[in-house]
């Protein structure tokens, strides 16, 4: 196994925090909602659910390419895990940077 120089519990932790501070950042826009509905604080709204929005989704990319790490490095090992991680990543980035 080649993560043997990580602590065996770092992993499963970082991926732990990771999928909890998505779901987070992805649920909150909700609750916002529910706190400021009918107080005329649509702009402010509309922004912050942005912000969170793409900053759940950016978490999700990060967890992903940290799970790919993972598999990919137990399963192979070497620049195999370099080339797919760095492919998920810059996969992840192509479908982030597209605009309308």
């Amino acid at each position: 196994m080649p993560l043997t120089t990580v602590p065996s519990a770092a992993w499963p932790c970082t991926i732990t925090w990771a999928i909890r501070g998505s779901t987070a950042l992805l649920l909150a826009p909700v609750a916002y909602h529910r706190l400021v509905f009918g107080r005329r604080h649509k702009h402010h709204l509309v922004r912050a659910a942005n912000v969170m929005a793409i900053a759940g989704l950016a978490t999700v990319a990060l967890t992903v390419a940290a799970v790919v790490l993972l598999v990919v490095s137990y399963v192979e090992g070497g620049l195999t895990t370099v080339l797919v991680t760095v492919f998920t990543v810059a996969l992840f980035g192509a479908c982030g940077s597209r605009t309308r």
